[in-house]
């Protein structure tokens, strides 16, 4: 059974103290960004921070995922290596747009499965962030095993629109939003949205 994702709230991979606060944040999922969180010089650095956070457990009823770094870049195999090794189960995908890089993720994690202890397979959310991810989202929400839900980010959605305005609630991101539900529920996953960026806004 899926996980129940009605709150999602992303931790910089690289800040060990707000890693450990974490595990007090009430969140349903808290998501260890080795992505856009961590600079390149400090992303190996950052991975041993997470697998350490994760190695350490003490979650409770809160799901620990990572989000890694995009296929097809230097470090998204070591990250994936890394989640494997320290016990990690629930991964972030970014920049989710081509069918061929989703299966090489999945082919990768059952490679480095087969050593591991319980039970297998790694759950997958897939974070769509580019109009090619949104035009393919069908595509992509059904090719692998282990997918458990599209997200979207509508910030990089934006930049490659060249989008002045990047407001999700209008225009053509919020039609993009729309098109990620229906195609999630099209595939049978849970459709989780956009990001709330202003962090200290608590009623929006």
């Amino acid at each position: 059974m899926a996980a129940l994702r009605r709150s999602l709230l992303f931790v910089p991979g690289g800040e060990p103290r707000k890693l450990e606060r974490a595990r007090e944040a009430g969140a349903d999922t808290v998501i260890f960004d080795l992505e856009d969180a961590v600079a390149p010089p400090q992303k190996a650095e950052a991975r041993r921070h997470v697998a350490a956070a994760l190695r350490a457990g003490g979650f409770g009823v809160t799901e620990a995922a990572v989000r890694i770094n995009a296929p097809g870049t230097a470090e998204c195999d070591a990250d994936l290596e890394a989640v494997v090794e320290s016990g990690g189960r629930t991964i972030m995908v970014p920049k989710a747009e081509r069918v061929e890089e989703i299966t090489r993720v999945v082919e990768t994690l059952q490679r480095l499965e087969r050593g591991r202890a319980g039970e297998p397979g790694s759950k997958l959310l897939l974070l769509v962030e580019s109009p090619l991810g949104v035009a393919q989202a069908l595509a992509i929400g059904r090719c692998a095993p282990g997918i458990e839900a599209l997200c979207f980010g509508h910030a990089d959605f934006a930049l490659q629109l060249g989008l002045p305005d990047a407001d999700p609630s209008r225009g053509i991101i919020y039609h993009a939003r729309c098109a990620l539900v229906l195609a999630a529920k099209a595939c049978g996953l849970a459709p989780i949205d956009t990001v709330h960026l202003a962090v200290k806004d608590e009623a929006g």
